[in-house]
């Protein structure tokens, strides 16, 4: 896949990170849209959507979202409501509508990106780039005291945020969240293909030093960040897998040393190459239990050689693209 700025690519591959500091849900609106709306938009403009069949003939449906998004992706879920009522059950990375509601829960995460030496995260990075996060967060009026004690990771996962929302995508609108809430509504079951737990450790795992590298490039190139978004937005919703694997080639670290090539590399093989064998290994065990489930996680998962589809192909499985 390249060597893809985390900033753009979490957006197709991550839940967690950007859910932590965004709890908060909205009350759903009016949620009708006329067929006619609908209907403008061409057949094979869609997000990409698969119908799998294991070598039993067994079916399953993958989806591929994004953590972000405006009222297109409503519109979006409206149209994939003939393939969701099929389906016995909704699988997600996990279930931020109930994570949401368990504060226990985020407090016990969010230690984990607490030093247990007693530093701060002044202690782990060069003075002039703290200097210039803090002031950022400030500018946005995002900062908290309490932020000091966190590691890099924690203060990139607040960076990263601000820099989508300015794209005018909402994290409340994310597509993620919208089936989740959608199954709860419809009483359709929801299966966690990862958890919070799985995810944060997987962050906190990654050196320090890994999330300076992000940090710097996001804030150097924040004017550039929001139209960058929007675009990526734009094509999910096009569902062109080529062009969105060409697009987020074309955002690459640039002038970094051997040292942060190495580390860029193992932020995409733990984040995104391991976790693509854990969720191909889940679609198996949803398949072989005899209901029909659709399993919906960030698209980046499911692209490239090493991507749930290419995966579940080597094990049998066909696949067919879907238009809706």
């Amino acid at each position: 896949m390249g060597k893809l700025k985390r900033l753009f690519s979490v957006l197709l591959i991550f839940t967690v990170v950007l859910n932590l500091v965004a709890c908060k849900s909205n009350k759903s609106g009016n949620s009708s849209q006329s067929n006619k709306k609908t209907a403008v938009v061409e057949k094979k403009e869609c997000p990409l959507l698969w119908r799998a069949t294991d070598r039993e003939g067994r079916e399953i449906y993958f989806f591929g979202t994004i953590h972000l998004g405006d009222k297109s992706n409503k519109e979006v879920l409206n149209r994939l409501q003939p393939y969701l009522k099929k389906c016995d059950a909704l699988a997600v990375e996990f279930d931020t509508e109930a994570y949401q509601k368990d504060i226990s829960k985020q407090q016990s995460d969010l230690k984990m990106f607490i030093y247990e030496d007693g530093t701060t995260v002044e202690d782990h990075i060069s003075k002039e780039l703290y200097t210039k996060m803090k002031e950022f967060l400030k500018k946005e009026h995002k900062y908290s005291k309490y932020y000091e004690y966190l590691s890099p990771a924690f203060w990139e996962m607040i960076i990263s945020q601000i820099l989508a929302e300015k794209s005018g995508l909402s994290l409340k609108k994310a597509m993620d969240t919208l089936l989740i809430k959608d199954a709860y509504s419809a009483k359709r079951k929801v299966l966690e293909v990862e958890s919070s737990d799985l995810q944060y450790r997987l962050i906190t795992g990654i050196p320090d030093e890994y999330y300076t590298v992000a940090i710097q490039s996001e804030l150097d190139n924040s004017d550039e960040f929001p139209d960058r978004i929007k675009t990526l937005h734009s094509k999910w919703l096009k569902g062109d897998q080529e062009d969105i694997i060409e697009f987020l080639e074309q955002d690459e670290y640039e002038n970094l040393t051997e040292e942060e090539e190495k580390l860029v590399e193992k932020y995409d093989k733990v984040m995104v190459s391991e976790r693509n064998r854990g969720m191909a290994k889940k679609a198996m065990e949803y398949i072989e239990s005899g209901k029909t489930v659709f399993f919906a996680v960030g698209t980046m998962h499911f692209l490239g050689d090493d991507g749930i589809v290419a995966l579940l192909k080597k094990e049998g499985f066909e696949f067919e693209r879907v238009y809706y």
